[in-house]
């Protein structure tokens, strides 16, 4: 009884290692991104200045950068790539999600976190190579394609965990989740301000490290089915996994070839469905395009008042 007390504890409380393994791939990909808060402005900043004086013949300081047609420039060029970037990951929700079901989640999770490290690891090579022009910024969102990039993270570890957990725990589960994250994007911006005066390099450098790491938990990840744990009263039902219920097992994309739907009925579910995902598609663009706008405010304030973005952020 004893074996069975501590198997329950294990595969139904919290020292379930996939929910853990979860949570550290949330904390990192969240980190990683607070990291860049700051220093992803500035660094554009950088080469869109670059690009400026260059057309013109000249060379220039960092104060040089605050001058009104830069910092057109540079609001122009964050617009394009959060617009890019937010349109790109919301078309990479669904497909994601599919190759998650059918080839499996840690493939998924392998695709979005190489498609993060593309992504953000693209701008410092722009800024890197000189000759290249200030369009070449514009690539960085194609590289969301492959899979989704930190936009779709969040979806993919809570569709690993959702099913890791019993439904009494999913909660408290999102929860901790939740305030792990909070404390990554507490301490992540401070760590990417603290750096960035250094070098500007110094916090891409940290979160890549960060975007790498999340390779090891998605390899360690279980990638099969983790059913919820059962209430038997014997030591074979404790071992066996749950089997899921039939509502749990029905796909959420149905094929009208599958339907037993006919005329109004089958007009019906289709009205029903292709609303639901149009509001949640709106809804999750409109919150991904609110949240990408604070990117405008560290830039303007930088122009404002005339600082650097590492001293007003530090």
């Amino acid at each position: 009884m004893a074996n069975i007390s501590l198997i329950r504890e294990i595969r139904g409380g919290w020292l379930t290692i996939d929910f853990w393994l979860c949570t550290t791939l949330m904390f990192l990909v969240e980190f990683g991104c607070a990291v860049l808060g700051a220093p992803s402005p500035k660094l554009l900043e950088i080469v869109v200045c670059r690009d400026y004086y260059r057309q013109n013949g000249t060379t220039s300081a960092e104060e040089d950068c605050k001058i009104q047609e830069v910092q057109a420039q540079l609001g122009f060029v964050l617009t394009v790539l959060s617009t890019c970037s937010v349109l790109a990951a919301t078309l990479m929700q669904i497909p994601m999600g599919l190759i998650a079901d059918k080839k499996g989640r840690r493939v998924a999770l392998v695709l979005n976190i190489t498609s993060t490290i593309l992504y953000w690891g693209w701008l410092p090579l722009v800024a890197i190579f000189g000759h290249l022009p200030t369009w070449a910024l514009y690539i960085a969102p194609i590289f969301l394609f492959i899979g989704g990039g930190p936009w779709a993270s969040g979806a993919l570890v809570f569709a690993a965990i959702n099913r890791r957990v019993t439904a009494s725990q999913r909660t408290p589960a999102f929860s901790i989740m939740e305030a792990v994250s909070g404390i990554a994007d507490l301490v992540g911006p401070a760590l990417g301000t603290l750096t960035m005066e250094d070098h500007i390099w110094l916090p891409f450098l940290l979160a890549t490290l960060s975007f790498t790491l999340m390779f090891v938990p998605t390899w360690l990840l279980e990638d099969e089915t983790m059913h919820p744990s059962m209430d038997g009263n014997d030591i074979h039902s404790e071992l066996e996994p749950s089997q899921p219920t039939d509502s749990e097992e029905q796909p959420l994309l149905l094929s009208l070839g599958d339907t037993n739907y006919g005329g109004d009925s089958e007009r019906t579910f289709i009205h029903s469905t292709a609303a639901i995902y149009s509001i949640t598609f709106s809804s999750f663009f409109l919150v991904s395009l609110a949240r990408d706008s604070n990117n405008f405010l560290i830039p303007w304030i930088s122009w404002r008042f005339k600082e650097s973005m590492a001293r007003w952020m530090s």
